[in-house]
């Protein structure tokens, strides 16, 4: 049946008013990529401030720029934390953080299967036959990393237990390499399966390139720009990423490189409790040195859109063989001095290749066969001093995905004083604290060479002629150098970030608690760098712990962060012994999660008895543990009897209902007017000790 010319105006015009929208922003995504776009992501569906998608508060959604551009994959509320589009484009695997589970659905919401237990890290293709694996931690924020091959899950193998890894971490396009946060916030690259870590930096939100660059990059405390690596930890700089249309200087998060390592997505602006969010997508520059261009995904200054991934279709990976080329030549110039290198792909090639390097002494070319490229390379080292000399050729095409070819050209010679490396690189301490770091000088091939240093720093603190660095505690970033003597223009360099210590208030020397009853615990972070801390209780005035937590952290998106309250229970587990919690010799112990560097520690035993001496009660009634009150009505809440003391009525937040103290008044009497609903802490303290007893107010 045809349409009336009235009615099919009404039809199409609401049609392209929604259709322009999603033209618009389909069309700007593609102008960046050139080519078809899947963007994934996690939307609040809830009240939400959890940056890092943890909680059961999200819808996962989806933008395809060549089909009907925003849609919702699965609905919430739920948890949707880390999603990735597989590498064919066609799934979403994501972790069910409440349920430590790993789960896999198809673009449009269809075929949902769960995959492994623990928390999803990220996605990989074998290069050599296409097969898409999932590599997952056993816990978030765990200490085992496992593959699993995504359409056969019985097939797994174990690629990371030497350390404890955070929720950032990514493998390279070969599987060989592992960037992220070891645990946070030692942001580095491990080689797989493990093998070794190293360093690069200190922040959060590391990854490594999806190409085999083995670049890298990890945000840092401003959330306004990465800190960017070139292969080895070479050639660093800082990117700013704060620059976005609609952003405009202000913070961001969780920056988050595609499948392809020219784009990269990321959430802003706001800060981590923003309830707005929106989703970009940039593009670098071709030498890797800002952002070149953007792309608005969402654009609702109602919603909470968080942990973007992108997949940029049509871009095979490439195989190279060999994947590395080092050239050798003696101090006289004998050489070899061309070599060549196959290129494949398990999709199809173009029928020519772009190839560009920045070194004058290589020569580079490429011919077509009928496997692939055989690329040809030839140096030319008389225009060259000895030592190592290494870049990069860049192979790029109508199609595929960028790759590179690391080259190495070493001529043998005399060795001279070339470089000098500080130890430790990196370095993070908070407040007043000392460092000793130790110079390397070595030669023109990286093996060591006499030679004396003088040491320097600029930023604060003072350091001594054998390298002794003593911080002020002024909050900051130190540079600390080692000068070789023979020649003042070689040096090392060392960073060094200070923070503020946590400040541990409560519970405080002298205290005293109740089995059965809330133990509160105060304290202050620098959320800078502190984003998560651990908890730990001593009986033993400091000789062995137990931990309070568990395996999870207390972050700042917690509702209890800074104030955490528990019951405590008449025994505990230390060691494997199970041992009264009575003890006049307590001790508790703040530090960041999972156990250091930043810690405070109550510098003091209080006590944990059975039974204390203040009651709290109705009148005619026993008391009871919790304290049970039902509203409306006018009740007594507690009355102290003390010739000094100060009592506080406190809500799960903090935030205090009612006071009172010796010179006012001997109770708190509280009315349905003055109280809801909920669980408060009434905490009384006297000259000799402080206890704490949870309420419960039911309507």
């Amino acid at each position: 049946m045809m349409l009336s010319r009235v009615r099919r105006a009404f039809f199409l015009a609401g049609f392209c008013a929604w259709g322009i929208c999603f033209a618009d922003t389909a069309g700007d995504i593609e102008a960046i990529t050139g080519s078809h776009t899947r963007i994934v992501w996690a939307r609040g569906v809830t009240a939400v401030t959890d940056a890092d998608a943890l909680t059961a508060n999200y819808a996962l959604m989806g933008f395809d720029t060549r089909a009907g551009g925003e849609h919702q994959i699965l609905h919430g509320p739920a948890s949707f934390a880390n999603p990735w589009v597989t590498p064919d484009g066609s799934r979403v695997v994501y972790t069910d953080c409440p349920a430590n589970a790993v789960y896999v659905v198809g673009w449009n919401g269809n075929g949902k299967r769960r995959l492994a237990e623990g928390f999803g890290l990220c996605v990989w293709a074998d290069p050599v036959d296409g097969s898409e694996w999932v590599y997952v931690c056993d816990t978030v924020y765990g200490s085992s990393v496992r593959r699993y091959l995504i359409d056969s899950t019985d097939v797994k193998e174990l690629v990371w237990d030497k350390t404890p890894v955070s929720i950032r971490f990514r493998v390279s396009a070969d599987g060989t390499r592992a960037g992220g946060e070891f645990p946070w916030n030692k942001a580095g690259i491990a080689t797989l399966p493990n093998g070794t870590f190293t360093k690069y930096g200190s922040g959060c939100n590391a990854m490594i390139a999806p190409d085999n660059s083995y670049r890298f990059f990890h945000m840092i405390g401003t959330h306004r720009e990465i800190v960017f690596y070139d292969s080895g930890g070479t050639n660093e700089r800082t990117i700013a990423i704060d620059h976005a249309p609609g952003i405009d200087g202000a913070k961001v998060w969780i920056p988050k490189w595609s499948n392809d390592a020219r784009f990269f997505t990321l959430a802003g602006p706001g800060s981590v409790d923003s309830v707005h969010h929106n989703i970009y997508i940039g593009m670098f520059d071709s030498a890797f040195t800002y952002v070149k261009k953007w792309a608005r995904v969402t654009d609702d200054p109602d919603t909470y859109d968080i942990y973007a991934h992108a997949w940029i279709g049509h871009r095979p990976q490439l195989v190279l063989d060999p994947p590395g080329l080092a050239f050798l030549f003696d101090s006289d110039g004998s050489g070899t001095r061309e070599r060549e290198v196959m290129l494949t792909s398990y999709h199809p090639l173009p029928e020519s290749l772009e190839l560009g390097s920045k070194a004058p002494w290589l020569e580079i070319s490429a011919r077509r066969d009928t496997n692939g490229f055989v690329i040809t390379t030839t140096v030319t080292p008389e225009i060259l001093e000895s030592g190592v000399h290494q870049t990069v050729v860049t192979i790029a095409g109508d199609g595929l995905a960028p790759s590179t070819l690391p080259v190495e050209l070493r001529i043998e010679g005399p060795p001279r004083l070339f470089d000098v490396t500080v130890f430790p690189g990196e370095a993070t301490v908070f407040g007043v604290d000392t460092i000793t770091f130790s110079a390397a000088p070595t030669d023109q091939f990286g093996e060591p060479f006499e030679a004396g240093v003088t040491w320097e720093v600029t930023g604060g603190g003072s350091i001594s002629p054998e390298g002794v660095l003593v911080t002020t505690g002024e909050r900051g970033t130190y540079a600390v150098r080692a000068r070789a003597q023979q020649d003042q223009a070689i040096f090392g360099k060392a960073i060094v970030s200070v923070y503020d210590s946590i400040i541990l208030h409560e519970p405080r020397p002298g205290d005293v608690f109740e089995t059965g009853r809330a133990l509160c615990i105060r304290w202050d972070a620098d959320t800078a760098c502190v984003h998560g801390v651990s908890i730990f209780l001593s009986l033993d005035s400091g000789i062995s712990w137990t931990s309070i937590t568990g395996t999870s952290a207390v972050t700042t998106s917690d509702t209890m962060w800074g104030d955490y309250c528990l019951t405590l229970p008449d025994s505990v587990d230390i060691g494997g012994e199970i041992r009264s919690a009575a003890s006049d010799h307590c001790r508790i112990r703040v530090c960041s999660y999972p156990n250091g560097p930043a810690e405070a520690v109550t510098n003091g035993d209080f006590s944990i008895h059975k039974n204390l001496a203040i009651d709290f009660h109705r009148p005619g009634r026993a008391p009871a543990v919790p304290h049970i009150y039902v509203l409306p009505g006018k009740r007594i809440l507690m009355r102290v009897e003390a010739a000094e003391y100060r009592a506080v009525l406190v809500d799960m937040r903090g935030a205090i209902h009612a006071s009172v103290s010796a010179r006012e008044k001997r109770t708190i009497t509280l009315t349905s007017g003055t109280i809801s609903q909920g669980v408060y802490f009434a905490r009384v303290v006297t000259p000799s000790h402080t206890t704490v007893h949870r309420i419960v107010v039911l309507r």
